[in-house]
């Protein structure tokens, strides 16, 4: 009786242990189903935060594309606007401002407006200006002594057009081997002439010699032509009238 009563101790004994055993089997198996199942959660979790983070990313990009596009449209319309003001500044530019060989033309005819010349009369002169004009066959001539920082000439001009248009002129004085002035002027150097007409129109022209000049009087030019005279200090003067315009 004794016997059986150990092994049936012993039975309960091993039935507990493998209870024990099969019970601590099954926990180790579920911590093993609960880390796995949290450890895919996680990832999951981390996937669906990386997912969002790249449709955000992506969706940004767009968006900065979208507004690029857009600021390149802006930019070649302006552009395009640009070259079309240019363009009209160009043809603008083309029919208002004159070719350079007309400058010299339009400075005269302002200096002419500021002088108090009539605009028509101008337009008039301009118009005339193709038409032959009939000029008189002979000349007048005279002899003008230049005058000089150091010469002592008084008598200095010369009349034209029965004493309606008064010619007189200034030079540089000429200078002998020593370098000192003499008492004529260097007909090598500029000399001024000035035309001075009844009325009170006083015109000039500066330059070397010869220097031709034209004055207007009346319904008539008078056409000068000035050159060194072969004697010292003095300057051959030759007028002509021609009908105006």
């Amino acid at each position: 009786m004794k016997q059986l009563s150990t092994l049936g101790r012993r039975r309960r004994l091993a039935r507990r242990q493998f209870i024990w055993n099969m019970a601590r089997l099954l926990i180790v198996a579920a911590l093993l189903v609960l880390f796995a199942v949290a450890g895919y959660q996680a990832g999951i979790s981390q996937s669906s935060h990386e997912g969002e983070r790249l449709a955000a990313d992506l969706a940004a990009a767009a968006a900065r594309n979208l507004e690029l596009t857009e600021r390149l449209a802006m930019a070649e319309d302006r552009a395009g606007r640009l070259e079309t003001q240019l363009q009209a500044l160009r043809l603008d530019y083309a029919a208002n401002v004159p070719p350079a060989e007309f400058k010299p033309l339009l400075a005269l005819l302002q200096a002419r407006v500021r002088a108090g010349v009539d605009r028509a009369r101008l337009a008039f002169v301009i118009e005339q200006a193709g038409r032959e004009q009939t000029c008189e066959r002979g000349v007048q001539t005279a002899r003008l002594l230049v005058r000089t920082p150091v010469s002592t000439a008084l008598e200095n001009s010369v009349s034209f057009a029965d004493g309606r248009i008064t010619v007189s002129g200034d030079g540089r004085p000429a200078r002998d081997e020593a370098g000192s002035p003499l008492d004529w002027y260097d007909p090598g150097q500029p000399v001024t002439l000035r035309f001075l007409t009844i009325a009170g129109d006083l015109s000039r022209v500066v330059g070397r010699l010869p220097l031709v000049h034209s004055v207007i009087l009346g319904d008539r030019e008078w056409r000068f032509q000035a050159t060194a005279s072969r004697e010292p200090g003095r300057i051959e003067v030759v007028a002509q009238s021609c009908d105006y315009p």
